[in-house]
């Protein structure tokens, strides 16, 4: 009862902040090119970017958040720094339910995710507040939280 639980709520949970907090961003060029984005509400051409963060696979977006930074200025990253912000808030929140559950499971690469999130969110803060000229590369950000 106790996994059943925790399950429909952690489901509950990243639908209710697809749908409130998520943001319809345009879907980056690369991203669409390895079919990777959710449109969670969005019209044609962009993606929600909670949604994507939530409901993609976990090794791709961890990926795309590590690779932030190698595209031309100017270009979309696909990630917003309030969309990671909710997503490493949310995501820890729900990192500590699971794990307190009685049914085993390893907490390695929701670990990575969490601070892949959390430093990438930190990496586009630092990337909208500094001037260009520091050349603020966000996946380096995200890479440094992941570890």
């Amino acid at each position: 009862l106790e996994c059943a639980l925790v399950s429909i709520g952690t489901v509950a949970l990243r639908f209710a902040a697809s749908h409130l907090a998520g943001t319809c961003v345009v879907q980056p060029a690369a991203w669409g090119e390895d079919d990777f984005g959710v449109r969670f509400l969005c019209p044609e051409g962009y993606i929600n970017d909670v949604a994507t963060t939530f409901f993609s696979s976990p090794d791709k977006t961890i990926g795309w958040m590590l690779s932030m930074g190698e595209h031309s200025w100017g270009q979309p990253y696909g990630f917003t720094p309030s969309g990671l912000a909710v997503c490493s808030g949310l995501y820890l929140v729900m990192m500590i339910f699971a794990f307190g559950t009685a049914v085993p499971g390893g907490i390695f690469m929701p670990s990575i995710f969490l601070g892949a999130c959390g430093g990438g969110c930190l990496g586009l803060m630092f990337r909208l507040a500094l001037p260009d000229a520091w050349d603020i590369q966000p996946g380096v950000y995200a890479l440094i939280g992941a570890t």
